[in-house]
């Protein structure tokens, strides 16, 4: 990580570390100009820094007074000299761990950090607090739904080819479901959408405890999202009754169905029902 590396390398001018505290192996004057956010909240900051409080005890700690040789160090105040690479300062936002990184303190804390140590050109550097990084992220959502919401319509295409044309059926006297069919089985695809976050904590509980996987697999939230994919589909192959017997014309009308957007099986999957013909209102 980041901070091993600037821990061996003296040509490291400055380090940011962001939910992760610095160690016992640092000092005064290593890694130089160094500084750590972690969240008030967080919820590793137990195994990260041994407190239960970082504002009342990570200051007045074994490690801080390592790396902050002074009287009564306080969160927020810069000690030490950027030129001499000694410049250190703790920032506390107030804030959980995955948010620590979309907090716009944090964000414009480590800027003036990175600023002061490093001394880029003035006029190619933007004010840190004129942060258009949201306004990505909320487009991002947007592109998000615009994505979901185009699955009805390409659902209606298909339903129009050859090939998926048998799963498209005629209503016959009233829905497949009733309203309270619906609620069910519409909160039992919301437990299945909840299980992301156990099974993201599983994940990383694997990767920090047993067996690190970052080095195959780097991108760990996304990761996370392919692990969450493979067990709601497990559940979703299990709890029909396409995945295993049955005639050849189910299991082949089961295949296509896979195929298919997942809002129009989603009933399907959890309620281990497979009616034919497939009506959808």
């Amino acid at each position: 990580m980041a901070y091993q590396v600037a821990l061996e390398d003296s040509g490291v001018s400055a380090l940011v570390i962001s939910g992760f505290a610095y160690t016992q192996a640092a000092s005064a004057t290593s890694p130089r100009n160094m500084l750590m956010v972690i969240g008030k909240w967080d919820e590793f900051r137990q195994r990260m820094t041994g407190t239960r409080d970082i504002e009342k005890e990570w200051m007045s700690g074994a490690q801080t007074k390592k790396v902050i040789p002074v009287a009564n160090p306080r969160i927020g105040v810069t000690y030490g000299d950027f030129e001499q690479g000694t410049a250190r300062r703790v920032f506390v936002p107030r804030t959980i761990h995955f948010m620590e990184s979309h907090d716009r303190g944090s964000i414009s804390e480590m800027l003036e950090w990175m600023r002061k140590a490093l001394h880029p050109p003035e006029q190619l550097w933007i004010d840190s607090k004129n942060q258009t990084w949201a306004v990505k992220e909320w487009a991002t959502l947007i592109a998000m739904l615009a994505c979901f919401a185009s699955l009805l319509p390409l659902g209606r295409i298909f339903l129009g080819m050859k090939f998926f044309g048998d799963l498209e059926g005629v209503p016959t006297g009233h829905y497949a479901c009733s309203v309270k069919s619906y609620l069910k089985f519409s909160a039992v695809n919301g437990v299945l959408m909840w299980l992301y976050l156990p099974l993201i904590f599983f994940l990383f509980g694997v990767h920090v405890y047993l067996a690190p996987i970052d080095r195959v697999f780097p991108m760990m939230m996304a990761n996370g999202v392919v692990w969450w994919f493979f067990w709601i589909n497990v559940i979703g192959f299990s709890s029909s009754d396409g995945g295993s017997g049955g005639s050849r014309e189910r299991r082949d009308t089961h295949g296509r169905m896979r195929a298919f957007p997942i809002e129009k099986r989603g009933l399907d999957w959890t309620s281990g029902r497979c009616q034919r013909p497939y009506c959808w209102p």
